[in-house]
């Protein structure tokens, strides 16, 4: 008989994914078995499939993968990580986590029963040329992760994502793709920012992104100065931005369990 898989369906504020888990005997899935996993007809449906399992180091709690639902694996992916991070605490009874990614350590802490992801990378070496966005107000990439370009348009709800975000999400100008964040700020003395994400993997607009939520939160303090907490509106809901005195950037949102299954 074959080896049957128990996984975890989960939302976080709508970006949702399936969670293997390591630590129980699940292997590392196929990309084949991840474009089945995701795919909302003949599987479960989700945006990827998140994995973890032990560490080989001492100071890491688990290693943490992530695959899109086409089956590549991205560097990473901040919902997902968030939710992971949530899965694994609950099962241990621990308050913080630290875990590897594909090319970085990240720390994960509950406090009042609420997950804050602290979001390790972030890279501006790489600057395409300006004059590609002059349509737009302000525009910003940043590698948080992966990578985001950040466009400042007056009013998100009236983007068509599906037509606008593919050009620059195969743009020449990025070596490996990009995800595409369109942003629109009603007030810019007030830290409060509205975002549609269109993801690199996925294809199609997510109903939120923590990579992206991280990187439109350092576009906001380079363009306004922002370096309080910041509230990031996505289609999912809303998310809370904030950084630690030594200046690094933490954000949370919304964990939902949908359900658990056997395959």
């Amino acid at each position: 008989m074959a080896t049957r898989t128990n996984f975890w369906k989960y939302s976080a504020n709508g970006n949702h994914f399936v969670l293997l888990d390591g630590f129980a005997g699940t292997p590392v899935p196929t990309a084949e078995e991840v474009k089945h996993w995701c795919d909302p007809v003949f599987g479960v449906g989700a945006d990827g499939v998140a994995y973890i399992s032990e560490s080989t180091s001492s100071t890491e709690s688990y290693r943490f993968r992530l695959w899109n639902a086409d089956g590549g694996e991205a560097e990473m992916c901040g919902n997902a990580a968030r939710l992971a991070a949530f899965h694994y605490m609950q099962n241990k009874k621990q308050q913080q986590v630290t875990f590897k990614t594909m090319n970085a350590v990240y720390v994960a802490t509950l406090e009042d029963k609420r997950l804050w992801l602290k979001m390790t990378e972030r890279k501006t070496d790489h600057q395409p040329d300006a004059q590609l966005f002059r349509d737009f107000k302000r525009w910003h990439f940043v590698y948080t992760g992966v990578p985001h370009l950040i466009l400042q348009v007056p009013e998100v709800k009236e983007i068509d994502i599906n037509y606008a975000a593919p050009v620059w999400r195969y743009h020449q100008a990025f070596s490996r793709g990009t995800n595409v964040d369109f942003i629109s700020i009603d007030d810019e003395t007030v830290p409060y920012v509205r975002l549609r994400v269109y993801e690199r993997g996925v294809e199609g607009e997510t109903w939120s992104c923590g990579t992206g939520i991280a990187a439109v939160a350092w576009a906001c303090q380079s363009f306004f100065g922002w370096k309080e907490r910041v509230t990031v509106h996505t289609k999912g809901g809303e998310h809370q931005v904030r950084w630690d005195n030594e200046g690094s950037l933490w954000y949370s949102g919304d964990i939902k369990l949908c359900f658990t299954g056997l395959a």
